[in-house]
């Protein structure tokens, strides 16, 4: 991965960088591994948790519209068993080594290809689907556990880089901790051309 910004000071430094997306679903990141396993772990009871809440979802439709207007969920439900999803998101934990949601995105991109490939526009739009439901599994993913977590066992130190237009557009190194910055952040003085400052450092 290239990014491209703003130098803040003299030098060159060479290290690793943890990309925040803003508006994005998840983090990315890569995880060591010693930690894969606990990233199937999180795969699988986001998965168990979406089950459950989707089943949930259609019982109160069939109750309140008929059962004619809950097959919809059949659909998500079934997606939740499906190895081009599921599998292939538990594939790239393992062989990318990436956290849960990054593999959950990179799973819904591959399967994104496949639906704008097709010539009738109502398949195309059941993309939609697939988006809605991996939007669940990174909710429960993100619900389940410590907010800290997504650091622990990271192999550091790393700096955070802010990229707020995406990756291709100038990524900035991330200066102050917003609101609800987990402890585990610190800020360390940086050199810049006319000062020093304090930037996050994981």
């Amino acid at each position: 991965m290239r990014l491209s910004g703003l130098g803040v000071s003299p030098g060159i430094g060479i290290g690793k960088a943890l990309v925040l997306k803003r508006g994005a679903r998840a983090l990315r990141f890569r995880v060591p591994s010693s930690r894969v396993d606990r990233e199937l772990e999180r795969l699988a009871l986001a998965c168990a948790q979406s089950r459950e809440q989707i089943a949930q979802i259609k019982a109160r439709i069939s109750q309140s519209a008929g059962a004619q207007h809950a097959y919809l969920f059949d659909a998500q439900l079934l997606m939740l068993d499906d190895a081009m999803l599921m599998g292939r998101a538990a594939e790239i934990i393992r062989t990318e080594r990436l956290n849960a949601e990054s593999a959950l995105e990179g799973a819904l991109g591959e399967i994104s290809v496949l639906f704008d490939a097709l010539e009738d526009p109502y398949l195309r739009e059941r993309k939609g689907d697939v988006g809605d439901v991996v939007g669940r599994l990174c909710m429960n993913l993100r619900a389940g556990g410590d907010t800290t977590d997504i650091f622990k066992d990271l192999e550091g130190p790393l700096v955070l880089v802010r990229c707020p237009e995406g990756r291709e557009k100038p990524c900035f190194y991330q200066k102050h901790p917003a609101i609800g910055t987990p402890d585990t952040l610190r800020q360390i003085p940086i050199r810049e051309k006319s000062k020093t400052g304090n930037y996050v450092l994981v």
